[in-house]
């Protein structure tokens, strides 16, 4: 009879753990994501597109030394990263509105431990685990459920009973945690009372497993553990026993995997679970038998990553999209998940940082919504800077103050903050400093930015720590530090460009790991590449071709959302380009089928932030002309039908959000814009704005919500 009741009340128990997975899979939404970067020793963060999965870089923050995982904490409110080499643990709070991550002030702390390689949280978020690779022990901290802060405990000895500790889960009631020892073989196990901040050893660990052990994932209802066993190329199951936490093999032999699986997830449906086979580079997925836990492989799989090394796979909290870190290549796949069949289809690649290895996925009530923060617009006719802000759904623009400036403005760039603007003063070869108010009010700063030569073009990174200018007579590729809270601009780095060059362009990838200077006069493009996380440019990859060629007559340059194609407009060959962004090393190399031939004479292109339209300018039949560009391969085909414009065009700017195209003219005062068809991308419905000025510089800053 007590066994029957012990029975009943374990699948009441299971019954609870899935209908929790389950509500909270509808409730909650994917918004953000965070990887940590071992070589950058930086944690990326990334917007998370919620029907389609994908993720767009947003900023980088620098973090310690070789990260080996980042954690976030069960409320989302605080984010955790372990250094591999020195033994610190950084400590973060999330901005659950925008996704930033500020260090709080005791952050990082010493781990006590050796070499950690992952963390592990209480489900209650009370404690945080930390087992260590070299010194053979598990370190547990009490967390500051007001500040993230982390104590470890007063008695803190918990041997793991074997060598090199390095993955670490806990099952969904906090009961019990694990511990895989990857040169023993075995997993260590202990009780918790997170409550009492108490661990006691269970009994009969540590419990034999395959041969090197590494990721261990605890099924969603608690009744079962798997390991990736890396030399054996296996996966083991085995049940928890619930009063307990002790394992035992679940019947039969270990399924096989691919070559060195490595880490994974079960899905939260608790029906299939994926592991990441890092030598290679693919995902197994098995279903789980609900009555058993045993293991059979899915069809259709594994399915490959098109990368190389994948670490792990991480699922949204409603399993409908998983993300496989790839260490090697330096990028990240996205997989649909079907959810009938558990398979991992549709996979699309974008480029993280140096050494990505762990993403996070944070959840929250709704979708992020990016749109238009501000519109600055430079008049040079009147010498007056314009700001403006946008209605989300009509694109109307409401004037908000406009600042008369003693010169000339040129070129414009918005810092991501949206709280300063950067102008270019041609007259006094100047960069000139304006603050933007919270009402959109403008007041020039006593600050300002000396150049040797004529000003081409101006931007600043996403981080906001990095002004980066081009400039003509002479010839130079200038590099400044910002720090807006103290008011302070130095230039950091001053690159010569060749004499017989005319730099007239500057693009940079979305992760802020390559840059580009376009040189108008040889047909041909420089790169560089960043030195670390928060330093200025380092070196020319001309030890890998650069500077590049490129077709006759380059007049623009846009890389794309996922960092992995570059497009070039040619004025002379009347074409665009498709170009496969380097890698961890290599060239930039024209894709096949990557040319297509645009109207007579090109002269701008903008990239969509879906990623798939292209808007080319053509001011030889005054005309736009839409391109689509393929995320799996980088071609490029015509897309809807080109728009008539009445004047010679000048440039074009999509707002953050996607929906609106801005034209102006070379020769005539106002704007045109246009409403965007999503689906399609055809510009619609054109309407002229702000006749009675001028433009000659448009930016735009985006805030998320």
């Amino acid at each position: 009879m007590r066994s029957l009741d012990c029975r009943v009340r374990l699948a009441q128990l299971v019954v609870m753990t899935l209908l929790v997975v389950a509500s909270f899979s509808v409730a909650a939404t994917p918004r953000f994501a965070y990887s940590a970067n071992y070589f950058g020793s930086s944690i990326s963060i990334f917007q998370v597109d919620a029907a389609s999965g994908m993720l767009r870089h947003l900023s980088h923050v620098p973090t310690v030394k070789s990260p080996s995982t980042v954690l976030l904490h069960p409320s989302g409110s605080f984010l955790y990263a372990v250094s591999q080499v020195t033994d610190e643990i950084a400590i973060y709070r999330v901005d659950a509105g925008s996704g930033a991550l500020r260090e709080i002030a005791d952050s990082p702390i010493a781990t006590g431990v050796r070499s950690s390689f992952q963390l592990a949280v209480s489900p209650d978020g009370r404690l945080l685990y930390v087992p260590g690779r070299f010194s053979q022990n598990l370190m547990v901290f009490r967390i500051d459920q007001q500040s993230g802060a982390l104590s470890a405990l007063q008695d803190n000895n918990f041997p793991t009973h074997g060598d090199r500790a390095r993955f670490i889960n806990a099952t969904p009631d906090g009961r019990s945690v694990y511990i895989g020892n990857t040169f023993a073989n075995t997993i260590a196990a202990y009780r918790v009372d997170s409550e009492q901040a108490a661990l006691t050893p269970v009994e009969g660990m540590p419990f034999k497993t395959g041969d090197a052990p590494q990721a261990i994932m605890v099924h969603p209802s608690g009744r079962y553990l798997y390991v990736a066993n890396w030399r054996d190329g296996t996966v083991s199951a085995m049940q928890i026993d619930p009063a307990s936490g002790a394992l035992r093999p679940v019947p039969g032999k270990p399924v096989e995997a691919g070559i060195w699986p490595f880490a994974g997830q079960v899905h939260p449906s608790g029906r299939y679970l994926y592991v990441a086979n890092y030598g290679s580079s693919d995902i197994s997925g098995f279903r789980i038998d609900p009555d058993t836990g045993a293991l059979s492989a899915l069809p259709g799989m594994p399915a490959a990553t098109g990368g190389e090394a994948p670490f792990t796979v991480q699922l949204d909290a409603a399993g409908r999209h998983a993300y496989a870190p790839n260490y090697n290549s330096m990028d990240v796949t996205v997989f649909d998940v079907q959810q009938a069949s558990g398979q991992l289809v549709n996979p699309r690649l974008l480029y993280g940082r140096p050494g990505v290895r762990k993403i996070e996925i944070l959840e929250g009530a709704a979708p992020v919504a990016r749109s238009a923060r501000w519109l600055l617009l430079a008049d040079a006719e009147r010498r007056s800077i314009s700001s403006f802000s946008m209605h989300p759904d009509s694109g109307e623009l409401q004037l908000r103050h406009q600042l008369p400036l003693q010169a000339a403005p040129g070129e414009l760039a918005l810092h991501p903050s949206g709280e300063w603007a950067f102008v270019g003063n041609p007259e006094a070869r100047r960069i000139e400093v304006l603050r933007i108010a919270a009402d959109g009010r403008l007041s020039q700063e006593k600050i300002s930015i000396a150049l040797e030569g004529s000003l081409r073009d101006l931007r600043v990174d996403a981080r906001g720590r990095h002004l980066y200018a081009i400039t003509q007579a002479p010839n130079q590729y200038l590099v400044f530090r910002l720090d807006m809270e103290k008011a302070d601009i130095r230039e950091v780095e001053k690159l010569t460009l060749p004499a017989d060059s005319r730099p007239q362009r500057l693009a940079a990838t979305p992760e802020e790991r390559l840059s580009f200077v376009l040189d108008g006069s040889a047909d041909r493009v420089f790169a560089y590449r960043y030195l670390d996380t928060d330093g200025p440019l380092s070196y020319e990859l001309t030890r890998h071709g650069s500077p590049f060629p490129m077709a006759r007559g380059p007049v623009d340059l846009a890389v794309d959302p996922t960092g992995r194609y570059g497009l070039a407009v040619s004025a002379e060959a009347a074409s665009v380009t498709s170009y496969a962004m380097p890698g961890r090393w290599g060239p930039l190399k024209a894709v096949q089928g990557g040319t297509v031939q645009v109207g007579e004479r090109p002269l701008a292109l903008s990239i969509s932030p879906n990623g798939r339209d292209v808007y080319v300018l053509d001011a030889g039949t005054p005309r736009i002309h839409l391109l689509q560009l393929d995320a799996r391969d980088g071609s490029l085909r015509p897309g809807a039908p080109a728009v008539a414009l009445v004047d010679p065009p000048a440039a074009l700017l999509v707002d953050p959000s996607g929906r609106f195209v801005y034209i102006r003219y070379a020769s005539r005062s106002g704007l045109t814009r246009f409403e965007v068809d999503v689906a399609q991308g055809r510009l619609i419905h054109p309407t002229e704005v702000l006749s009675e000025m001028v433009p000659s510089a448009l930016a735009f800053s985006a805030t998320i919500q």
